[in-house]
């Protein structure tokens, strides 16, 4: 599969470039995300509750591709694009996205702004998931496996150090500096687990409806899919490797690997401000005016997922 190139760049556009339609964040469309992501969640607890036996293994599935849309959602939070207004934007992200993840809300911002300042670099903490000289993934079967295991749950110990302490792993993840509300956001992740808890006891009728439809998607299928998605956006093979794709995908991706215009990502690179919902919108404005710059547009992540391990053959 061949990327698409992008016409060679003009000059670099800038946020204040742009017509003011696409800087707008919209003050009803976030939280409308977040309001119906919640209700499907809440739906297929209610079926599963309901039918029971195997509908838990389609819940778990299903759940897992929902928790990713909180996940692209909480990235959303965190550029400030989910509410015009910023202590609302940041009251969703905190409890309607971050911590119901599992994860202290300030520590993730701090992170992913610092994947923004130094992508490819050391600094990143995200280098931890695409970078291929890490974990051994210079073969297309170790990358394939290391995908795979954080999809089983692999995720589990990362996950709970990156909340405890700011660094995914103690070695190539160089970590996030303390905040002074970390304590608190902490404490936020418990308040919502122990509401999650309460609310699937409800909606499933089990006690153990948290464990099945929550907790066992988030640390399996439900971050390995936010993980896939993370590491092949900047994965590449060739030297020096090329960090910047943006991807066309199809519903099937759209909903259980990128979600809410997701794929859109080198654009989102370009313009972090730009809201989600503008994205197609700014791709078209970006090539039509020749500024598209270095990202290089590909079909899908499971393309480029085979152009990865086929480059790592070669």
């Amino acid at each position: 599969m061949s990327a698409t190139p992008a016409p060679p760049p003009t000059a670099e556009i800038r946020v204040s470039d742009l017509p003011e339609e696409l800087r707008r964040v919209s003050a009803w469309r976030g939280p409308f995300d977040t309001a119906w992501t919640w209700l499907a969640i809440a739906a297929v607890a209610l079926v599963c509750g309901a039918l029971g036996g195997a509908w838990y293994v389609l819940g778990v599935v299903l759940v897992a591709g929902l928790q990713n849309h909180l996940m692209v959602l909480w990235h959303h939070s965190i550029h400030t694009n989910m509410h015009p207004r910023r202590e609302v934007n940041d009251a969703i992200g905190r409890w309607l996205l971050i911590s119901p993840m599992g994860q202290p809300a300030g520590i993730m911002r701090r992170a992913h702004i610092t994947h923004h300042a130094h992508l490819g670099e050391e600094q990143d903490p995200d280098r931890w998931y695409y970078d291929l000289d890490l974990h051994g993934r210079r073969r297309p079967w170790a990358l394939i496996g290391w995908l795979a295991v954080n999809c089983l749950g692999g995720l589990i110990v990362p996950q709970i150090r990156k909340a405890l302490t700011g660094r995914r792993d103690a070695t190539v993840d160089p970590g996030t500096e303390r905040g002074r509300r970390d304590r608190r956001d902490r404490l936020a992740v418990v308040v919502c687990q122990v509401a999650l808890f309460a609310a699937f006891w409800a909606l499933t009728g089990t006690w153990w409806g948290y464990l099945a439809l929550w907790a066992l998607p988030l640390v399996t299928l439900g971050s390995g899919l936010n993980c896939l998605r993370t590491a092949l956006e900047h994965a590449d093979a060739s030297d020096p490797p090329h960090r910047d794709y943006s991807f066309r995908s199809n519903p099937v991706e759209r909903f259980f690997v990128a979600p809410f215009c997701m794929n859109y990502h080198w654009e989102h690179h370009k313009l972090m401000t730009v809201p989600y919902y503008r994205m197609p919108e700014l791709r078209r404005l970006l090539l039509e005016r020749g500024e598209y710059g270095d990202g290089r547009i590909v079909d899908s992540y499971l393309g480029r997922l085979r152009d990865v391990t086929s480059a790592l053959r070669a």
